[in-house]
């Protein structure tokens, strides 16, 4: 079957002759290539039959397109210069809203200052008055409760009254200090030196200092501190013996003490 389209060619049903066919001997193969050659041609005349009504479309639209945009351009343009004003009007506003805020802030700030300037000028002058430390502490501890003091100053008042109290503590942590020190001073018994050992001619004597290991983990835990070397932990005698004729005071450490005499001549 067969029928014919507007444009003028006859189109074949070959979707389904071509479903329908089978190839099973040569002379189907050949068939089958003169009918793939049939589609081919109508391939061909529905694309010619096409091509002019495509062309056509295709310079309206581009006609169409160009009158859109004739009417567009003004408009967007006009959008766009109206969103520009609008911007800045925007800036402006944020520009002499920050500038305002910032001379509300800087007054607000002068203000605060004038008012502080004002009250430590008051307090100093109840100071002034008071005398000893501790009449001032008095003088504003009472000022601090006086109802007609404002918050503002109570907030001054009660900064200078931890000052004076810390002054206060300090100066008497010293007293006590001396205190205690004039009392153990006075109290330490004053122990006589012991007589000299007699020289024998011909004799010198040093202090030979032995170290003896009592407490291996005190002085380990010296060394993993990194307060004294690492060959310790071996404890080396040698090294030992150094040390603690040095002087060193190693943890753990008992020292012995042994005359050692040379004769000279």
């Amino acid at each position: 079957m067969s029928n014919e389209v507007a444009t003028g060619v006859e189109v074949v049903p070959v979707l389904a002759q071509a479903q329908g066919l089978v190839i099973t001997i040569q002379e189907q193969v050949s068939y089958a290539n003169e009918t793939r050659k049939a589609i081919k041609e109508l391939k061909a005349k529905v694309v010619a039959a096409f091509g002019e009504p495509k062309k056509k479309a295709h310079e309206t639209w581009k006609l169409l397109v160009a009158k859109e945009s004739e009417y567009l351009k003004p408009l967007d343009e006009a959008y766009d210069l109206i969103g520009k004003k609008i911007g800045e009007f925007l800036s402006l506003e944020e520009k002499r809203e920050r500038e305002e805020r910032r001379k509300l802030e800087e007054e607000a700030a002068n203000a605060q200052a004038a008012e502080l300037a004002l009250i430590e000028k008051k307090t100093a002058a109840l100071l002034e008055k008071a005398g000893g430390l501790n009449e001032q502490i008095m003088v504003l501890t009472t000022n601090i409760d006086d109802p007609s003091t404002t918050e503002g100053e109570a907030v001054v008042m009660r900064k200078q009254l931890a000052a004076l109290v810390a002054q206060r503590d300090k100066a008497e942590a010293s007293v006590v200090a001396q205190q205690a020190k004039a009392r153990e001073a006075a109290v330490t018994p004053i122990i006589p030196a012991a007589a000299p050992a007699p020289k024998v001619a011909g004799l010198s004597t040093r202090e030979k200092k032995t170290g003896i290991v009592c407490d291996k983990g005190a002085l380990i835990g010296a060394v993993a501190a990194g307060t004294l070397p690492q060959d310790l932990l071996d404890i080396n005698p040698s090294v030992l013996n150094k040390l603690v004729n040095a002087g060193l005071a190693l943890p753990g450490v008992q020292v012995n003490i042994e005359k050692i005499v040379a004769t000279r001549g």
